[in-house]
């Protein structure tokens, strides 16, 4: 017999200021609504490398003293203003390293039961080069990952 399962009461939803993002935000919102679950906001700061010709590559840049308290602010005050307004519970937490690591680690921290990102539908090259933090949480993250699409990009 399967083990039956509860819904979330704590949602960790991924941002980074991007319209993707706040699509993301606004169903964790309607979600946590429904459940009563409590939602936690992640931002994750990667540190940047140089790179130097010919393939050389610096040790990443140091941050700027203070920078956790300035995008703290950006994230509190910005980004998760949709939050403030619904009246739901929720705790913003900005930590450094790879999104898709900072991400599942607060999920898997705080005992979330469910993680939800933006997915911005990059071209093959791009994901490539870049990655995608939605296609690393779904493949590695413990906990189940819910990927809310642009269908904007879609249609055009």
């Amino acid at each position: 017999m399967a083990e039956e399962q509860t819904p979330p009461n704590l949602i960790v939803v991924g941002l980074d200021g991007s319209s993707n993002a706040e699509k993301a935000l606004v169903w964790t919102i309607a979600l946590a609504r429904v459940l009563g679950a409590e939602v936690i906001p992640v931002y994750a700061l990667e540190r940047p490398f140089v790179a130097y010709y010919p393939l050389a590559v610096a040790p990443p840049v140091e941050l700027l003293q203070g920078w956790q308290e300035e995008v703290r602010d950006i994230v509190e005050d910005e980004w998760c203003r949709p939050l403030k307004e619904s009246g739901l519970p929720y705790r913003p937490v900005v930590e450094e390293g790879r999104p898709a690591t900072v991400i599942a680690q607060v999920a898997e921290r705080e005992g979330a039961g469910l993680v939800v990102v933006g997915r911005r539908g990059r071209g093959m090259v791009a994901r490539l080069m870049l990655g995608s933090v939605s296609h690393e949480l779904t493949t590695n993250c413990t906990v189940p990952v819910t990927v809310v699409a642009d269908t904007t990009a879609d249609a055009a």
